[in-house]
């Protein structure tokens, strides 16, 4: 039995919960149930609150979950997905010559990651480093433009020249990937780098 907190209801209400297969199946008001309900595990919540995972729309762990000891403060706290490369600026791409850039605009909001944890250079390369990471929650992430501009153009404060913002549009298409969450953000993504340029 568990107490859910409804939108409209001004107190809790006790319910019966029946989940299969990870979601909710069938939600039973506790004086309606009987002592006769089948399952094959029991959990009494009883002073508890059950809800959904919440979903941190603005997260700065694009780097902390490559550490060693990755926090697990936000799933303790019910954040069960997370949405990386906020503020325009992510950790990929990335080269060879960008990487110090990257690493110093990142350290103030992600922390600093050692070298030899920087395994990727395109986004892909991060995506899939993620994927072989252990991860405390779900990940969705937004290609930035900030990494994008740095490598077309370095960190220099004018407009692109021409060839500077096909390398820009290149990057976008070429950082697609075929990955169907990203395919998501497609328009916005490409139209925050490059609107302004046209």
């Amino acid at each position: 039995m568990e107490s859910l907190l409804m939108a409209l209801e001004e107190s809790p209400i006790k319910e019966i919960l029946g989940i299969l297969n990870g979601k909710i199946e069938v939600i039973i008001a506790e004086e309606n149930s009987s002592s006769s309900i089948e399952a094959a595990n029991f959990l009494d919540a009883r002073g508890h609150v059950v809800c959904p995972g919440f979903i941190d729309m603005h997260s700065h762990s694009d780097l902390q979950i490559f550490l060693d000891s990755p926090s697990d403060a936000k799933v303790r706290q019910g954040i069960t997905t997370e949405l990386l490369g906020q503020d325009g600026l992510g950790p990929a791409p990335v080269n060879k010559d960008s990487l110090n850039t990257i690493k110093g605009l990142l350290a103030g909001l992600d922390g600093m990651l050692p070298d030899e944890k920087w395994t990727w250079q395109t986004f892909s390369d991060y995506l899939n480093a993620i994927e072989s990471s252990e991860l405390f929650s779900n990940v969705a992430v937004l290609l930035c433009q900030g990494p994008i501009r740095i490598e077309a153009m370095g960190m220099e404060e004018r407009q692109p020249t021409s060839q500077e913002l096909e390398k820009m549009k290149y990057l976008i298409w070429r950082m697609h990937g075929g990955r169907s969450f990203w395919t998501v953000f497609w328009f916005n993504i490409s139209s925050l780098c490059l609107r302004r340029y046209k």
